[in-house]
Parts: structure tokens; C-alpha cells; sequence
């Protein structure tokens, strides 16, 4: 297993047991999982990793996380989404297959190292580009397309066995589809649940008292307080709701502002900490994917981690208080250099490692045959 060293790198931690920022320090990863992390220089038995990163001018985050995202809402954002329902008639599964790949592929650039993907069809295809890319993926199921599936345990077994280090199962459920048939597939399948947010508190409360792990999406403006205060349940909130955002809620994307940072931007201009709204692309994004032992940077956590150059001529000098590096943080402009996933560089020099060039010109090649057949003109 490879053995990695980040050295006189500034860290942001977000950790609640060690300091916040470390200004000058180190973080070794050994099989996946971070050892070590301190000031100064790495004690000499960290010295002969097998791979070393001088963090000199960059900064050190744990991965970005996004709660929720829909890959084809993605594909046409700068076009006519009302082209969504003839897309989806249309994709066949290895079209899915490339979608997602150049989806995420385009994430990961930008320090994005988990996500919640909303997928209605071809779930194996999908999972394989998740392996390909290797991008930790809570894979969403609407419980109205698992309705329709008389094998749903079988397809949540497949897509979880093509990579078990990364792809995590779940099921988004609305009050119409909850059902004790779908929380025993929840629970059989060790699956994450999804609630919208019109689901009452009390139901809530019975459901995590059963042992499910359970996130409200979008919660109702009216409830969110209330919800909030539910001890074990957790929050995503996307562009539909940023009002209701609040401490310990992750940040998710519908189709309004389909880049997670201008989400970011809009919780800004509502007077938001830009502390907790990293916090939200971080510890509590994870948490809120149901994805336990991350999202921090301290000795035991699993390694996901995000380097950013902030000497680059586009963002240096960030200057100001630590308010003002969060800001920087969350506006998405400051290039990512690194991006590592448990034991494997994703992206390194900010080139994408672990997809070749070729995979992904078929995959572009693909998709503008995809959006032409759409009348929609490729640039």
C-alpha cells in the first residue's frame, strides 16, 4: 500500500481535537488512512514515504464533498434543461457510462473527492465510471424507480461489489414512497436513506430510532430548526432551500445553480460564516452522506484530501484574517494541485491520474454526438 507525505504545507484540519490550521506541518497517510499530522517537519520515520508532496505555497484540506447531484441536470448547464426528459428517453448504458465519467472527472478538478449522485437508470454503468475515476460515491436511487424493480436488492449487491472502497448504496424516499418494503431494502442493503423534506419530524425520529442512517433533503423552512435539533439525523440542503441552511447541514445541487460554489456564493451573501460553509463542503458534507471517519484531517480518519496552490498568479495574495482564507476557500476559484482518495493520487500537478486521455475523448466524442442529436450545438 502506498505511503504518502505532505510536507511545510498550511493544513486546514477542521478537526475538533487538534488546531484548526497548522501553518507549517506535515500529514503522512499510511494504507488509505492518515497516521500522522503536525507542525514543522515530519519525525524521521515518516521521512522514506513512498511518495512525498512538498506543500510549500499550497494549502491542505480535507476532500470536498457534494450531499447531492444529478449528472444529467450537470451535463446540460449551460443549455436548455427542459431537454432533460428527452436525454434520459434517449441514453443508452454506455452513454451513461461516459456521462458520468466526464461528470465527475470535471468534480474531481476542482477538489471534489465524495458526492451523493442521483441516479434513475443504468446504476452498473455509472458505478463502473465511479470505480475508473475512483471518486468516493453515495449512489442515489429514487425508491419511485426501485418500485418498478422486482430485484432492487440484486442491483444495490452489483453496483456496491464493483468497488466497495467507494461506492456507498442509498435510496431517496418521499412520504408516498415510504414504505416498510423499502425500509427493509434500506436495511438489508445497508443503504443510506434520503428523506425529502416534507417527511414529518415524528416520522423521522421513528425511523433513525430504528437504526437507519437518515438525511433530510431540502428541509421545510417551517421544521428546520426543529429537525436540526434531532440528534443522529442529518441535513443537505441545495439551491431549492439555502434558507434553510443551518450548522451541521451538507450542500447539495438541483438545477438552478448546478456548481456547488455558487451555492457557496449565495450562503455568503445571506451572512453566513464562510468557516461553517467549508465546514458544510467538509466534515458535516460527509457526515450527511452517511460516510463515517472523514472529513477531517487527524490521526484515524480516512484519507481524503484536497491540496490547493495559492500561489498561483489567479488567487495569491489571500490575504486578511482566517474568515478571508475560508472565502477564498469557497468561492471555488483557488486551483486544485492534488487530490488524494484513501490510498490512490486521483490528481496530481492538476492532471487527472487515474482516467487516460483517450477514455475521456470517447467519452467527449460520445456526449457531443448525445447533445447534437438533441439539436444542441457543440463548442
Amino acid at each position: 500500500m502506498l505511503k504518502i507525505i505532505i510536507t511545510n504545507a498550511t493544513i486546514v484540519t477542521m478537526s475538533h481535537v487538534i488546531d484548526l490550521i497548522i501553518k507549517r506541518g506535515y500529514v503522512y497517510v499510511e494504507n488509505g488512512v492518515i497516521k500522522a499530522v503536525g507542525p514543522g517537519e515530519p519525525p524521521p520515520e515518516y521521512e522514506y514515504a513512498d511518495y512525498v508532496i512538498e506543500g510549500k505555497g499550497k494549502i491542505v484540506t480535507p476532500g470536498l464533498c457534494i450531499g447531492y447531484f444529478d449528472i444529467y441536470q450537470y451535463l446540460l448547464r449551460f443549455s436548455n434543461k427542459k431537454k432533460i426528459t428527452e436525454l434520459l428517453s434517449t441514453i443508452s448504458r454506455n452513454d451513461t457510462y461516459y456521462i458520468t465519467l466526464i461528470t465527475l472527472a470535471g468534480l474531481l478538478m476542482k477538489g471534489i473527492s465524495c458526492i451523493g449522485l442521483v441516479l434513475s437508470k443504468h446504476h452498473e454503468f455509472a458505478a463502473r465510471a465511479v470505480k475508473d475515476l475512483y471518486i468516493l460515491t453515495r449512489i442515489l436511487i429514487p425508491a419511485t424507480t426501485l418500485q418498478n424493480i422486482p430485484n432492487a436488492e440484486s442491483i444495490f449487491r452489483k453496483i456496491v461489489a464493483i468497488e466497495p472502497k467507494v461506492i456507498k448504496p442509498g435510496i431517496i424516499i418521499n412520504k408516498e414512497t415510504l414504505t416498510p418494503k423499502l425500509l427493509n431494502l434500506a436495511k438489508s442493503t445497508n443503504s443510506h436513506i434520503y428523506l425529502l423534506g416534507d417527511i414529518q419530524r415524528d416520522k423521522v425520529k421513528e425511523i433513525l430510532g430504528q437504526g437507519y442512517g437518515v438525511t433530510v433533503l431540502d428541509p421545510d423552512p417551517m421544521h428546520v430548526k426543529e429537525l436540526s435539533s434531532i440528534k443522529g439525523l442529518n441535513l443537505v440542503v441545495t439551491d431549492r432551500s439555502l434558507s434553510s441552511w443551518c450548522p451541521n447541514s451538507g450542500i447539495g445541487v438541483f438545477e438552478e445553480n448546478i456548481d456547488i460554489f455558487d451555492n457557496c456564493k449565495k450562503l455568503l451573501e445571506l451572512g453566513k460564516s464562510s468557516i461553517d460553509i467549508f465546514a458544510s463542503l467538509t466534515t458535516w458534507g460527509a457526515a450527511a452522506l452517511g460516510l463515517s471517519n472523514m472529513g477531517s484531517i487527524e490521526p484515524g480518519r480516512i484519507a481524503l484530501l484536497s491540496i490547493f496552490n495559492i500561489q498561483n498568479p489567479q488567487v495569491w495574495p489571500i490575504a486578511g484574517d482566517m474568515e478571508s482564507l475560508f472565502r477564498a476557500l469557497v468561492s471555488g476559484n483557488v486551483p486544485v494541485e492534488t487530490v488524494i482518495i484513501r490510498d490512490d493520487i486521483v490528481i496530481d500537478n492538476s492532471e487527472l491520474l487515474t482516467a487516460g486521455e483517450s477514455v475521456l475523448q470517447k467519452a467527449r466524442d460520445r456526449i457531443s454526438d448525445i447533445l447534437k442529436s438533441l439539436d444542441l450545438e457543440v463548442f
